[in-house]
């Protein structure tokens, strides 16, 4: 099976964020960085330790790797639909 790898962009007018499989990089005049499992929980729970600027968009974050993944999902399915 192959891996693929996640990369999601995410635009703001004052800023833009690539999600990787393990990063979450905003540039919005300087560079943030945090784990992705951080941001995640921060989103999920309020808990994780993350700079605030990420903390504002937390849950977008949330709902766009929601969102492929589910669509990975969906793929997977199609494909092993296909096979037999």
């Amino acid at each position: 099976m192959e891996v693929t790898k996640m990369k999601i962009r995410l635009a703001y007018p004052d800023a833009v964020v690539v999600i990787s499989d393990d990063s979450v990089l905003m540039f919005k005049g300087k560079l943030i960085e945090a784990s992705l499992e951080e941001v995640l929980s921060y989103a999920e729970s309020g808990s994780g330790i993350i700079p605030d600027e990420l903390k504002e968009i937390a849950l977008d974050i949330l709902r766009a790797v929601e969102s492929i993944r589910r669509i990975g999902e969906i793929k997977e399915r199609a494909v092993g639909a296909l096979a037999y």
